[in-house]
Order: structure tokens, then C-alpha cells, then sequence
């Protein structure tokens, strides 16, 4: 069973400069109507996730003579970290509870029950980000990390997120890139870099050591912690 659980979020459009922060695109389909491309999850006979296919099955056929050499950063035509958002968790699992009780109308009632606690779960985990992201003063909003994953959560909280490698955890930072931030960390006054436990913590450290900023708490952009960790379910 295939679900797109992507379906109806407001995704972030992203060109190869990853200048588009925060725009939503629209494509026509062919009946002309507009419609977003999704990422798409496949899920197994038990409602599992089996594969994460991300937004890159969209992307345009002519990139495909520029060669294996830019595959790894090729996300497709929308930033596919949408999980970052709580907004499209609500209506990720809104997608997975409708195709569940589809696939197992028996078991429709207790699938809607938990749908319910757990959606209250996300909209008080919001509104507690919410408060704390308000207490902030609104020149300490930014926030260097390892690479560009955090773009919905700083949609949604009014944060800025800045960082050396793009999208793909698999590229890698130029020195002309490294170079400019460090530049701004400095103008702007930035202190503190985060880095995420799915990247190399060495160019952050390095960019710390230039600009006298701490290290802070590790981030979990995609992918948990152990059992016993910070961050070990959703």
C-alpha cells in the first residue's frame, strides 16, 4: 500500500541557490489546476513506513545530462525536510490515519483515538515552542547549523537559520561559503553554533574557533537518538 502522506502541506520551494526561504510554488497539473509535488512515504501491509522517496522523483528530466556528479544534490523542486514542521506532522499523520482505517475499517475507532491524542500531543509541543520562541529577543533569532534542514521550523517560529553546507549532508562547504559566514556570524554578533548529530562537527568546530561563538546543544534535523537519548522518538 502506497500512501502520500505529504499530501496537502505547504511546501517550501527551493531553486539551485536556495534563495526561495519560505516560498510556496505551484504547479499545474494537466488539467491545469495547481498542485504541489509531495514527498512521498511508501507504507508496508501493517501501515509501516518502508521508504522515505522524497521529492526528488519530480525533478526536471533535463538535469539528468548534468551527470552522477549532481545527483547527491539533487532534492527535486521542494525542500524535503517537511517533517521539520508541526503544522505538516498534523496532517502527515491526518494522511496516515485515513489511508489506515481504509486499509482496516475494523479497526477504524481505536485508529481515530490514538489520531487524536497524538495530534494533541504535536498542538501542545507547537504552542510550548511558540512561548519559549517569543521570550527570545528578536536580534537572537538566528541560528547556525551544519546544513540548510531547518527551513519549515524557521518558517513556522520566525527563526533564521544559516549554514555552511546546503541541503544534502553529502555536499560539501566551499571555503568561499565557510568564509561568508563566519563574515556574518561576526557582523551579526551570532555566539553560539549547533551541530547535528547526522553531520562532521569539525567545520562547525572550526568556524567556532574563528568567531569565539560556543558550541551548543546537538540537533536532531533527521534522525533519532538512541532509546535513552534527547531525542529518541518524534
Amino acid at each position: 500500500m502506497r500512501v502520500i502522506t505529504t499530501r496537502g502541506i505547504n511546501a517550501i520551494a527551493f531553486d539551485d541557490g536556495h534563495d526561495d526561504h519560505g516560498k510556496d510554488e505551484h504547479h499545474k497539473d494537466e488539467h491545469g489546476q495547481e498542485a504541489h509535488h509531495k514527498d512521498e512515504c511508501q507504507k508496508d501491509e501493517h501501515g509501516h513506513e518502508k521508504k522515505h522517496a522524497g521529492a526528488d522523483r519530480h525533478k526536471d528530466h533535463a538535469d539528468d545530462k548534468h551527470g552522477d556528479e549532481h545527483a547527491e544534490h539533487d532534492h527535486g523542486a521542494f525542500d524535503p525536510h517537511g517533517w521539520q514542521s508541526l503544522k505538516n506532522a498534523v496532517i502527515f499523520v491526518d494522511n496516515i490515519i485515513e489511508a489506515l482505517a481504509k486499509a482496516d475499517p475494523a479497526n477504524a475507532a481505536t485508529f481515530y483515538r490514538n489520531h487524536a491524542a497524538y495530534v494533541a500531543e504535536i498542538e501542545a509541543l507547537d504552542a510550548e515552542i511558540r512561548r519559549i520562541v517569543t521570550g527570545l529577543p528578536s536580534g537572537r533569532r538566528t541560528v547556525v547549523t551544519s546544513h540548510d534542514a531547518f527551513r519549515y521550523f524557521g518558517r513556522d517560529y520566525g527563526l533564521k537559520f544559516l549554514a555552511p553546507q546546503g541541503l544534502s549532508t553529502d555536499s560539501e562547504a566551499s571555503a568561499k561559503d565557510a568564509a561568508k559566514l563566519i563574515k556574518q556570524m561576526r557582523e551579526q554578533g551570532i555566539s553560539a553554533v549547533f551541530v547535528e548529530n547526522i553531520t562532521d562537527k569539525r567545520l562547525l568546530e572550526q568556524i567556532a574557533n574563528e568567531t569565539g561563538a560556543t558550541i551548543g546543544s546537538t540537533l536532531y534535523p533527521g534522525a533519532l537518538s538512541g532509546s535513552d537519548g534527547p531525542a529518541s522518538t518524534y
